[in-house]
């Protein structure tokens, strides 16, 4: 069973060089009445639901491109919106910071030869960090929706492209 991931990940192999993808998906995403939004800077693309149909939840999907033997290798990972992303790695930072400091003032409790009680923070930082993981699960099931909504309109573009090319020689 694959463990599930906070922020899914998957590869995509094409047969355009990568300014090819990126061109094509820049002019794409530049036109209006489109059932995503997105941008391309670089070698990397961002996409997402349009901001009417947004809420907390809504993923973001960043690809990276890059050049391969033959093409084009298209790496690309959801997660949430960039502020929410903030928010779940400063928590994660918040309950780290207190475990550190737990176990540092258990350390001096136990020197002075008193009773560590401060290391009842522990499960709690653990059930704290079970629980943000159980809610980013979540809201993935929540977005799914939008997830392969974005997913869908990347793949039907690229294969637009494929299809429009040039036969190689």
């Amino acid at each position: 069973m694959v463990p599930a991931a906070m922020r899914p990940k998957f590869v995509i192999h094409s047969a355009m060089p990568p300014q090819a993808v990126l061109d094509h998906m820049d002019r794409f995403l530049a036109s209006r009445d489109l059932p995503v939004e997105g941008r391309v800077l670089s070698r990397h693309m961002c996409m997402t639901v349009p901001r009417e149909e947004r809420h907390f939840w809504s993923p973001s999907l960043d690809v990276d491109v890059v050049a391969e033997e033959g093409g084009s290798l298209l790496r690309g990972y959801f997660g949430p919106q960039p502020n929410v992303w903030t928010m779940y790695l400063a928590m994660y930072a918040v309950l780290i910071l207190v475990a550190g400091a737990a176990v540092l003032i258990a350390i001096s409790q136990w020197i002075l030869g008193m009773a560590p009680s401060v290391l009842l923070a522990l499960p709690l930082c653990l059930v704290l960090a079970a629980i943000l993981y159980l809610a980013s699960l979540s809201g993935q099931r929540i977005s799914a929706s939008q997830i392969e909504q974005i997913r869908s309109v990347l793949d039907a573009e690229l294969h637009k492209l494929e299809k429009s090319a040039p036969p190689a020689p």
